[in-house]
This record gives structure tokens, sequence and C-alpha cells, in this order.
């Protein structure tokens, strides 16, 4: 009963979350315009939006390669080596 609990509240968890991390038409043209500088070679990528970052990620994952980020005041600095 405990397991059934807990993984109830974690899909609970997971889609309160989804909302948030919709992603847009002006996301998805970013993505393409980021995806073009990673396949051009190591990159450096900035952004105020977590998704943005997230997106960033999964294209460099794809790509095979790393990307490292950092918080700045403003948003977010991607390393993409």
């Amino acid at each position: 009963m405990r397991k059934l609990t807990v993984i109830l509240l974690g899909m609970l968890m997971m889609a309160a979350t989804l909302p948030a991390l919709e992603i847009t038409q002006a996301d998805k043209k970013w993505a393409q315009v980021v995806e073009a500088k990673i396949a051009a070679g190591p990159t450096e990528v900035s952004t105020p939006s977590e998704v943005r970052v997230q997106l960033a990620k999964q294209l460099a994952a794809k790509k095979g390669r790393t990307c490292q980020v950092v918080k700045t005041s403003s948003g977010f600095r991607l390393f993409i080596k």
C-alpha cells in the first residue's frame, strides 16, 4: 500500500510540472538555431529560460556532446563541447 501511495504521489508531482515545461513556437525556433550551432562545433549559448536550457541539453546529448550550465544573474549560460 505504501509503495502505491509513493508511486501515485510521484506521478502527480510529474504531472504538475508538465505544463510549466511546455515548448512554445519561439522555443522551437530557438532550438533549431541552437541545434545548428551545436552541429557546427563547440559553442556557448545564453538564455533566461529553464525550458530552453532543457532543450539545449537534449540537443547536445542527441549530438553526442556535453553541456555545462552556469546560472547567472540574468539567466543561464550553456557551454556545449
